[in-house]
């Protein structure tokens, strides 16, 4: 039997194409920022190679682009699953108030109002804390965008637009 041995191809042989999706993988890497993750994982593997470096240089814009559109898409979705949770939190502390004030039974009623209303609150500031944190990831990734992009589609954490939920 033969042995088996890997092959290995350099980087300089490869298409630009291929070049290009491996950076973006590479950039795709970190989830905070992109600009993290060209500091740390895109400058080493750029040093690896003059060709990745020319390509690099390059289509360094488009590319940066390329993954903050991708990035946006995903965020689309979490933004709209996060604006569901408040909707639904909201709704069940207006439902909980009105139970509150049709009560009509006086016992123990301290001890359950504050347990519920600390849950109550605490779900809601939960969603209000996360459609915060993807506020600020989308306001990280406009800087990446190229000047032609619309900054209009990326209001979809604006608490006063109507979403479609």
């Amino acid at each position: 039997m033969p042995p088996t041995t890997a092959t290995t191809t350099p980087l300089s042989t490869l298409p630009v194409e291929i070049l290009l999706s491996i950076i973006a993988a590479v950039m795709h890497g970190e989830d905070d920022d992109i600009g993290t993750a060209i500091r740390t994982h895109v400058r080493r593997f750029r040093h690896a190679s003059a060709a990745v470096y020319r390509v690099w240089r390059a289509h360094k814009t488009a590319l940066m682009s390329r993954v903050a559109l991708e990035r946006l898409a995903l965020l689309k979705i979490r933004a709209r699953l996060i604006r569901r949770r408040q909707v639904r939190a909201r709704l069940r502390h207006c439902v909980w108030l009105a139970s509150m004030r049709l009560r009509r039974n006086i016992d123990d009623r301290f001890d359950w109002f504050a347990v519920v209303q600390v849950l109550a609150n605490s779900a809601a500031s939960l969603a209000d804390c996360a459609a915060a944190v993807i506020r600020i990831r989308i306001f990280h990734l406009k800087c990446f965008l190229s000047p032609g992009y619309m900054p209009c589609e990326l209001d979809w954490t604006d608490p006063w637009k109507r979403n479609d939920l």
